[in-house]
């Protein structure tokens, strides 16, 4: 037995509600670009843009560490590196000039730094050879005098080298 009247009009089918890609196809004409090859559309939210954002900062971070770590192993950090750098220079008369320079070496070892001293023109005038004394510390402060056959208007700290080593540092 039916609860409806026999003399009742129908009643209308429920609209069918539209889905994000019929509002498109109803605005532009066209779908999305999936459903155009045969495929399911996807997402075009959520998971994928997780996944991209997530290699986009794993890949950055492992561009970040390389690059200091090349930065870090191209500065040279071995505990046992020797460097040397030029602080001051005063020219104390006409065949002299005098060199304010730290030396930075493993606690306990002695060095000879080499000190050339140059005229206006860059020739080299003088050289000298300069004994650092081991310490307890790791960097020291040195004064020396290169003597000079005419006038001396610069002096470099060429490098510094171990007694009986091999090569400057």
């Amino acid at each position: 037995m039916s609860l409806v009247p026999p003399d009742a009009a129908p009643t209308p089918a429920p609209a069918p509600v539209a889905t994000r890609d019929d509002l498109l196809v109803a605005r532009y004409g066209v779908r999305r670009a999936g459903e155009l090859l045969g495929r399911p559309a996807r997402s075009s939210g959520g998971l994928v843009r997780r996944r991209r954002a997530v290699a986009l900062v794993g890949a950055t971070a492992a561009v970040a560490a390389a690059v200091t770590w090349v930065g870090w192993a191209s500065r040279g950090h071995d505990p046992g590196a020797v460097g040397s750098q030029l602080i001051g220079l005063s020219a104390p008369g006409p065949h002299a000039i005098s060199a304010v320079f730290r030396v930075v070496r493993p606690p306990g070892t002695p060095l000879r730094c080499v000190l050339t001293a140059t005229d206006a023109a860059g020739n080299v005038v003088g050289r000298a050879v300069v004994p650092v004394p081991a310490s307890t510390t790791t960097a020291a402060e040195v004064r020396a005098r290169v003597a000079a056959v005419s006038t001396p208007v610069s002096v470099t700290v060429d490098g510094c080298q171990q007694p009986g080593g091999s090569g400057l540092h």
